[in-house]
């Protein structure tokens, strides 16, 4: 829902405090040993999230320029007093990280002994998870990008973890959310100073959290943050999300339908998915957000696509869900889906050898996301998106012939190089010929035979020439030898030599060919006079 961003007063006192270099080497996850620690221990707070100690600049929370550690999605009531959804500026980019080549999850479920969750929202929440990366509605991120490219359609689910120990109030602080998140990542041994990975805490029932001034249920549902980490070696942003059980007060926070008969679970997946997609377009509130400091779920929080008998407005992977809308700055709207269109329109080069290996660069556009790329029938060995318009793809081995190179969306739609087909040629190889194919000559004389080698299907190797069944008293020679086979001939001069001594009679001798495997011979005739 309408994020509101926490005052960057402190934070950037914080930042400081910690000589000003403290973020660049959190960017960039820099490994910096540490003056009184001769290896990594367990992982600890550098720099927590700082929340608001008042209200917030804007009813959105707007960074006045500066970025907010702490993004809130408000309650429905928070949402409509402060009409965000209305908004309808573009997101723009502040030149921070997204999580541009993927993104992955792991979520604590913190359920102490005797709380509750309902008997599906683990599995629920861990199936969301699953069906995420793909989906038309993580494509819609993929029109956002950082100074590497644009963010490219892969979440990846890790695993989950349940903590039974209590909690430390029955109101938990934000600090608790963040201890938390590195007890987790201590126990479990979990890796944590990828700028991808983020970590998703659930929450049982009842349970009410607070950032600063601001609280569960009464000013918002959920948020998504970060904090500076070290284990005395390496210091890094932690990317975390702070995730109550949204059944505690449906009224507040709950999914306007139950899709999967949980509208517990239901209802904190559709806040799930609004924290996700704020966390891959703008990870450290650095990157993607709007003048009035919304990001990409706040601008769209609390709207729906349309619904199915089911309540579901989403299916994925056959599954049902009830998410919100994202903001797509493509059509300035909120929508649960993006794509841009998929199209092949040339390919580099355009034929290859039966064996496969080939690396094809394909040429089109909507390929951010792309699932899959086949050579006719079969699946390219691999592939990979260089950017939204551009793959690179290893022909996988096929029978000789003609084919075209199709590429799948990430919404199941193809295109195709119908207009410029990928060609299997046999292997390399080169042709043999000679001429004339026969001579005469008198005794002590010599005479003379042009040999040409022409390449075929890209045959580039050298070739030496030989000549055998000869008959006695005369020599041979090439000129050049050994030489390379061209497209259109290479030519090589047979020189045979008699003595005076020669014997009389016609001869059929034989010229081979050799090179890179390859043998090819012809047979010429000799007359000795």
């Amino acid at each position: 829902m309408p994020g509101s961003h926490f005052s960057a007063r402190k934070f950037l006192c914080a930042a400081m405090l910690l000589g000003l270099l403290l973020p660049l080497q959190v960017l960039q996850a820099a490994a910096a040993p540490s003056s009184q620690t001769a290896s990594a221990g367990p992982v600890r707070v550098v720099a927590p999230a700082q929340p608001e100690s008042g209200p917030p600049d804007s009813p959105s929370g707007a960074r006045r320029g500066h970025p907010g550690p702490v993004v809130l999605h408000r309650t429905k009531l928070q949402a409509r007093a402060a009409s965000l959804a209305s908004g309808a500026d573009n997101l723009t980019y502040h030149n921070g990280p997204t999580e541009r080549p993927r993104s992955t999850s792991y979520a604590i479920f913190w359920q102490p002994t005797g709380s509750y969750m309902s008997p599906t929202y683990q599995s629920l929440l861990e199936r969301y998870f699953g069906d995420i990366g793909g989906s038309p509605l993580y494509n819609v991120a993929t029109q956002y990008y950082d100074s590497g490219g644009n963010i490219v359609n892969s979440s990846a689910y890790a695993t989950a973890w349940v903590d039974t120990s209590p909690y430390p109030s029955n109101t938990l602080t934000d600090a608790d959310i963040e201890n938390e998140v590195l007890n987790a990542v201590n126990t479990n041994r979990w890796p944590w100073s990828s700028p991808d990975v983020e970590y998703f805490v659930f929450t049982a029932r009842g349970e009410n959290s607070c950032a600063g001034s601001s609280c569960s249920f009464t000013q918002y549902c959920a948020y998504h943050s970060n904090f500076a980490a070290t284990d005395g070696v390496t210091t890094a942003n932690v990317l975390y999300a702070n995730m109550p059980y949204a059944g505690t007060n449906l009224s507040a926070c709950g999914a306007p339908s139950s899709p999967n008969n949980d509208i517990d679970a239901d209802s904190t997946i559709n806040l799930l998915s609004h924290e996700q997609m704020e966390t891959v377009t703008d990870p450290l509130g650095t990157a993607w957000y709007d003048s009035a400091g919304s990001e990409i779920g706040d601008k769209c929080a609390w709207t729906f696509g349309t619904t199915g008998s089911n309540g579901a407005d989403v299916a994925w992977n056959g599954h049902p869900y009830i998410v919100q809308q994202e903001w797509s700055n493509a059509t300035s709207s909120c929508v649960v889906s993006y794509s841009t269109a998929l199209a092949v329109n040339g390919l580099n080069p355009t034929s290859g050898t039966t064996a496969g290996g080939t690396s094809v660069v394909v040429n089109g556009s909507g390929f951010s996301g792309a699932t899959g790329v086949k050579f006719g029938s079969v699946a390219a060995t691999s592939f990979s998106v260089n950017s939204d318009a551009q793959i690179t793809a290893v022909a996988p081995p096929e029978a000789a012939g003609t084919v075209d190179v199709t590429v799948t969306g990430p919404t199941g739609t193809s295109a195709s190089s119908s207009a410029d087909q990928f060609t299997y040629l046999s292997a390399p190889t080169f042709t043999l010929a000679g001429a004339p194919t026969g001579q005469t000559v008198n005794p002590g004389g010599r005479t003379s035979y042009t040999l040409t080698l022409t390449a075929v299907n890209g045959y580039q190797s050298s070739v030496r020439l030989s000549a055998s069944g000869l008959p006695a008293r005369t020599g041979v020679s090439f000129s050049p030898n050994p030489l390379t086979p061209t497209g259109t001939g290479a030519t090589s001069t047979l020189t045979v030599s008699t003595y005076r001594r020669a014997s009389q009679g016609t001869y059929t001798f034989t010229v081979t060919a050799t090179g890179n495997g390859v043998t090819q011979s012809i047979s010429l005739q000799l007359t000795v006079q």
